[in-house]
């Protein structure tokens, strides 16, 4: 899977996301490319809306015109691209985002000053796989590596869904068979 993006797009980004905020946008789009509403008759463009942590809702009941005319051009790039009359801003493969490093589990749960059961409990998995992460005996990869990329960048996901999911849950350690 490839991110392609308008130059319109690539020129704008940055004064509207951080980089860690557009990464995240990005692998929330590799994971679940179906996200949004298919916008009818633009050949399968979605309309996606996304919110971010700590910035508060606004509420406009139209679209001001400039950002509307910067949509027009955008998706007239877009079928440039499409036809191959014009180049990407930029093409992101899904597989050079998600080979990005992975981050220190250790230091990573060193910093929230939890114990190995209570972390493995939020995020979901043995304490088990957390001890093989810490040790660099395996190493996360797929959802798991994204997971912890995202608890890197936004610990408040974590924390959030902690609170939302209850109590964590860690799974019990596998027993050496007899």
């Amino acid at each position: 899977m490839e991110l392609i993006e308008t130059p319109i797009f690539t020129r704008q980004v940055n004064d509207w996301l951080t980089t860690e905020e557009y990464r995240l946008l990005e692998i929330q789009l590799i994971l679940r490319p179906e996200v949004g509403a298919v916008i009818p008759r633009s050949g399968g463009l979605r309309k996606l809306r996304w919110r971010l942590p700590g910035r508060g809702e606004e509420r406009r009941r139209s679209m001001r015109k400039d950002l509307f005319e910067q949509l027009v051009a955008s998706v007239k790039e877009m079928k440039g691209i499409e036809a191959g009359r014009l180049k990407p801003g930029r093409v992101t493969r899904a597989e050079d985002l998600l080979r990005g490093k992975t981050p220190d589990v250790a230091a990573l749960r060193a910093r929230f000053k939890l114990s190995q059961a209570k972390f493995a409990g939020l995020l979901g998995i043995s304490v088990d796989t957390l001890q093989n992460w810490e040790q660099h005996r395996r190493r996360p990869e797929g959802p798991a590596k994204v997971l912890l990329l995202i608890v890197a960048t936004h610990p408040e996901a974590l924390l959030s869904a902690a609170k939302v999911t209850g109590k964590s849950r860690a799974r019990p350690r596998r027993s050496a068979a007899a």
